[in-house]
């Protein structure tokens, strides 16, 4: 099933290779890991990075009541999005990271607030945050925090 643009996807798997091009140095292991997967692999990324994305709790509202999609917002234009879209697309090309988030949401949903394996500790926040880099959330910070904005 191809993306639907505005349904599943705010971007094509052609302007996501582009993103990684530009965005990816040359031997990065996730730019490397999205140019050697296949076209239906990265649709695969695209539309789960979406729904990734789609969860995080914005700020605003839509620009129209009866869009599939989070974006775009009164507030804003798509390129951010487009760009956190893509880069959150790679790094699910990161099975080992990924695998490594999975086992976290388990042990959260488990109850676990801590744990320590020799010198390594970690302690977990809230349940249930959805699960998207930090370079995502940078990028969509505007949209992210609290707060109203007020006209002069």
């Amino acid at each position: 099933m191809s993306l639907q643009i505005n349904e599943d996807s705010y971007i094509t798997v052609a302007e996501a290779n582009e993103y990684v091009q530009n965005y990816f140095l040359e031997n990065d292991p996730l730019r490397i890991s999205w140019q050697s997967s296949s076209d239906n692999d990265k649709e695969i990324y695209l539309r789960k990075s979406c729904l990734l994305i789609d969860s995080l709790p914005f700020r605003g509202g839509k620009l129209n009541k009866n869009q599939a999609l989070a974006f775009p917002r009164r507030d804003g234009n798509m390129s951010k999005i487009k760009l956190a879209q893509a880069i959150q697309a790679a790094n699910l090309t990161d099975i080992v990271q990924q695998e490594e988030n999975n086992t976290r949401i388990q042990l959260q949903r488990a109850g676990v607030k801590s744990y320590s394996i020799g010198n390594l500790s970690e302690t977990f926040g809230s349940v249930g945050k959805v699960s998207v880099s930090y370079d995502v959330l940078e990028i969509l910070k505007d949209y992210l925090s609290g707060g109203y904005t007020i006209c002069i």
